[in-house]
């Protein structure tokens, strides 16, 4: 920690509005690529890649943050450097509608309807791909055009993929695809986001939307008249997790994003859920089924409240996992939610 600390404290000294100069911003960065290389996070050249990525969108929510330096050390380095509880200041507010009482769940009866739901999540096409090259590399993600080739005596990438930190090639996104649009017997399908391969340090808008567009189309080619309920993961935007809330305006605001999911998804959103790309959709014989949105706090899923009596059975889908707050507002639907997607 004694790297730790004084580098947060400096930050965040940097961070006070009152100092939030361009030359000061600079200094910011430069401290953190500082970090990061004597930490050896990740390799040098990356260091000052992801620095550069992320610097505008940090320093922008540095400044209208209140953290004290041993908080923001904890929130950007873990436990070990500060402490800092997220959930410290949530108070849920529940209705007064009573819990309906959980009941044991039954096993369905002789001849009952039968739902298939086809569950995708976490592609993470790499357009870089390339078989044969280094499935062992110093980078955090390997089977590309620059992770160089395999010394004698290891393996290289697979053709279809490898069990090592690669991504996927779209040919094998073609190939499970095309297999799963030949069962013929699915009903619906739930798609959790994460399209975009992990090469966070290096990603731009333009490679965002390539992949979200590229990724839609093969759903609509292999999967045909298949309702699609599709979910945002936090590997969709750059830099990556990146997710302002609406008051955030002008270039780096969401709307790039949201604009282009809107568009995409058209064709399986009902019109009331394209401005939102929330919404709560009965699915013919499926359960009704709603995105989570994981982002604050959770007091928006109060709105479920009235699912027991709406909704016999609720279907939630979402890409990060939620946490413990979210079981205050869970709990009082807890009869009705009949599955979480992740």
């Amino acid at each position: 920690n004694g790297l730790l600390w004084p580098s947060a404290s400096l930050l965040s000294h940097y961070g006070n509005p009152s100092h939030s100069t361009f030359t000061n911003a600079e200094r910011v960065a430069g401290v953190a690529v500082v970090i990061c290389e004597r930490l050896r996070l990740v390799p040098d050249p990356i260091c000052s890649q992801v620095v550069e990525l992320f610097k505008h969108d940090v320093i922008t929510a540095w400044i209208g943050s209140v953290l004290r330096p041993d908080e923001a050390c904890g929130l950007l380095l873990g436990s070990t450097c500060g402490r800092w509880d997220i959930y410290s200041d949530w108070n849920i507010s529940l209705p007064a509608t009573p819990k309906p009482p959980v009941l044991p769940p039954k096993p369905p009866h002789p001849g009952a309807p039968q739902l298939r739901l086809l569950f995708l999540t976490d592609i993470h096409w790499d357009r870089e791909y390339i078989p044969g090259s280094s499935a062992q590399c110093k980078e955090p993600l390997c089977c590309r055009a620059g992770s160089g080739w395999p010394g004698r005596g290891r393996r290289g990438a697979g053709q279809w993929g490898d069990y090592s930190k690669c991504d996927l090639p779209l040919r094998t996104v073609h190939s499970l695809l095309k297999q799963l649009g030949g069962q013929g017997a699915l009903d619906a399908v739930y798609w959790t986001g994460d399209i975009p391969a992990h090469n966070i340090w290096h990603q731009s808008r333009d490679d965002q939307l390539t992949a979200l567009t590229t990724i839609t189309g093969l759903l609509r080619q292999y999967l045909g008249k298949l309702h699609v309920y599709p979910a945002v993961g936090n590997h969709e935007s750059t830099p990556v997790n990146s997710f302002p809330p609406p008051f955030i305006h002008g270039n780096q605001s969401s709307t790039w994003l949201y604009s282009a999911m809107s568009e995409a998804w058209a064709h399986w959103l009902p019109p009331s859920a394209l401005h939102t790309l929330s919404c709560v959709v009965l699915a013919g014989q499926t359960p009704a089924v709603t995105p989570m949105n994981t982002l604050g706090s959770p007091q928006r899923l109060v709105s479920c409240q009235p699912a027991p009596n709406t909704f016999p059975e609720l279907g939630k889908a979402g890409c990060v996992p939620p946490r413990r707050e979210r079981e205050r507002v869970h709990f009082p639907v807890q009869q009705s939610i009949s599955g979480i997607s992740m």
